[in-house]
């Protein structure tokens, strides 16, 4: 009877646990398909700071006593993975910066066009790059003993697959894919399911002499809950470091983009003489990119904070109501700036006050109303809608704007996502606000879910209890 009981027992436990193998080998393989695109955003970065350095000197230097064509001269001797920068008509008052497909230079090597377009240029910058040297980083990349990666521009051109690649049926193949933001380009990875999968046949070969020797099983599984158990404990530990590392580089980034940020105040307020409208412009620029940074460093700050379990909440009786109208209140000129009609619906019948954490539930509905309306249209109106339904209070915060597509809402509270439409857009984020609404709401015992159509707009329902 033992031995029927420790058999039974192994044909339940190998089935999940061959599930699971190949669970934890697809969230491997995103893993690497993540960071290696995150190269390709450093990457196009790079380059584009790198002609921001070119476009300033331009600027700065009297166009008489160095042309354009000269300064580029220079440029392409100090920069050799440009093969080319040239000044070309511009066909839309739109800044930002977009890719064209992939192409094959005379020289057989693989290169993009990067254009960039700033409003205070009568002209668009055209730039050449050379792909070369992020092609050799991506040669380095490997995955287990026969996995790969390769790269695909938006048009499905391919700029880097290996030669080793090995030519297997799909359904031998484990893939996994992600797109990075700032190139638009395809990271695929992919790894052989039988190497991938190598694991079932181990659990498959303990599970048959378990079932024979039925008390080696209760050995074994002591061994590897020892081995379980530490993993996990070490991965905890480096978890814990990293949001350590994360939380003190942040507190030593606030404090000098703090005193930037007055500082450039100072100088466009005036405080110091006063200044041109291109001098005025381009601090303005500096001004809104400090304050991004210090947006991003907050969020970093609150993220280390909720990994570290320090996040706590300072609950205390409150009126949502004027929490709200106070909330509201701040983001009325960036909403007529942006031509949104911005209201504030409440329940005609009285609303009791609730225990919150009046500083982060403020943040939490901020990051919603910006949100509102920064993937809002010319012209659109968000909606603050407050009311009590039974023992709960639900505030609804509706959009008219770009919406979120269907395949993207699962992921819309994970931290660095972003919709690709907004992706498309390139509309400023980083992808953090909505996970710390989700913590902040959720730390008040709340829900928060949503509701989107896209091109038709957005709803984010809180509910909390009374």
């Amino acid at each position: 009877m033992v031995g029927l009981v420790f058999i039974f027992s192994n044909i339940f436990w190998v089935i999940p646990f061959m599930n699971s193998v190949r669970i934890d080998a697809e969230r491997y393989q995103l893993a690497v398909a993540e960071r290696i695109a995150s190269q390709s955003n450093f990457f196009i970065e790079q380059k584009l700071r790198a002609l921001g350095d070119l476009i300033i000197v331009f600027i700065r230097e009297d166009s008489e006593k160095m042309k354009f064509a000269e300064l580029v001269d220079s440029f392409l001797k100090a920069n050799p993975d440009f093969l080319s920068v040239k000044l070309v008509p511009k066909f839309s008052q739109e800044e930002g910066y977009s890719l064209d497909p992939v192409f094959i230079t005379d020289d057989n090597k693989k290169a993009v066009v990067l254009n960039l377009s700033l409003d205070f240029m009568p002209q668009n910058v055209e730039a050449v790059i050379d792909l070369t040297d992020f092609i050799g980083l991506m040669s380095q990349e490997k995955i287990g003993e026969r996995g790969y990666v390769y790269v695909l521009d938006e048009n499905e051109n391919i700029i880097f697959h290996p030669f080793n690649a090995l030519n297997m049926r799909a359904e031998d193949v484990l893939t996994v894919a992600t797109r990075a933001n700032s190139t638009g380009w395809l990271f695929v990875v992919e790894d052989p399911v039988e190497e991938a999968l190598i694991k079932q046949f181990y659990a498959m070969y303990l599970a048959a002499i378990l079932m024979m020797v039925g008390l080696v099983f209760v050995v074994i599984l002591l061994i590897n809950f020892k081995k379980l158990l530490d993993i996990a404990l070490r991965e905890k530990a480096l978890n814990d470091a990293r949001s350590e590392y994360i939380s003190l580089l942040a507190h030593r980034l606030r404090t000098p983009l703090s005193s930037t940020k007055w500082n450039l105040h100072t100088l466009i307020s005036g405080d110091w003489g006063e200044l041109n409208e291109k001098q005025k412009k381009f601090l303005e620029r500096s001004y809104d990119s400090n304050e991004q940074m210090i947006y991003l460093i907050r969020d970093l700050l609150s993220i280390a904070r909720i990994e570290q379990g320090r996040f706590g909440f300072a609950m205390v009786r409150a009126d949502i109501i004027k929490l709200l109208e106070s909330v509201i209140k701040e983001f009325k000129l960036s909403a007529k700036q942006a031509d949104i009609h911005l209201i504030f619906k409440k329940s005609s019948s009285r609303i009791p006050r609730l225990p919150l954490d009046e500083e982060k539930m403020r943040v939490a509905i901020g990051n919603l109303i910006d949100n509102a309306i920064r993937y809002n249209l010319p012209g659109g109106k968000v909606e603050v809608i407050l009311k009590q339904e039974e023992n709960m209070i639900r505030i609804d915060v509706s959009d008219t704007g770009v919406g979120i597509p269907k395949k993207n809402v699962d992921n819309l509270f994970s931290k660095f996502f972003r919709g690709d439409n907004v992706v498309k857009m390139q509309k400023e984020g980083f992808g953090l606000g909505l996970y710390i609404v989700k913590n902040i709401i959720e730390g008040h015992k709340g829900k928060i879910t949503v509701k989107s159509e896209e091109n038709k707009g957005t709803t984010f329902s809180i509910l909390l209890p009374l």
